[in-house]
């Protein structure tokens, strides 16, 4: 190969320029959208949403009324937000379907794919919060 690109457009400053641009704004897109919550429901029975708050438990011990898990969610995010952001969206996704609580699962990065920037290819790390919702089902525990 005599050194030059593959494709001759790839030797025009203007090519190289566009593709820079494009991938800063998809790089800009991605970390500026709201993190994305997933909700898998485990239980069939509708409920209506939670207008009030919604508490939070980061062990089962340590929640003191017997309960029912009636969904699984799980957050993801690629930006520099805080994690209570995380679980913000969490539990307004829990409240959606009635939850009255939330015990957190797992909180752990994974690999989200690569995006160009500026001509480097930078790997994109994504943070996931995977959290159950809950409802009473009795009274609280001994």
């Amino acid at each position: 190969m005599n050194g030059n690109p593959p494709f001759p457009q790839a030797r025009n400053p203007k090519y190289r320029r566009v593709g820079v641009l494009a991938s800063t704004f998809a790089a800009a897109i991605f970390a500026s959208c709201a993190p994305s919550a997933k909700l898998t429901v485990i239980d069939p029975v509708m409920r209506s949403p939670n207008p009030g708050s919604v508490d939070v438990f980061l062990d089962a011990g340590s929640i003191p009324y017997a309960y029912k898990e009636i969904a699984v969610i799980v957050v993801e995010d690629g930006s520099k937000r805080p994690a209570s952001e995380l679980l913000e969206a969490a539990v307004e996704k829990a409240r959606s379907v009635g939850a009255e609580g939330v015990l957190v699962l797992a909180r752990e990065r994974k690999f989200g794919g690569y995006v160009r920037v500026q001509g480097e290819t930078v790997p994109i790390s994504l943070r996931v919060l995977r959290v159950s919702a809950i409802v009473a089902t009795g009274g609280f525990k001994p």
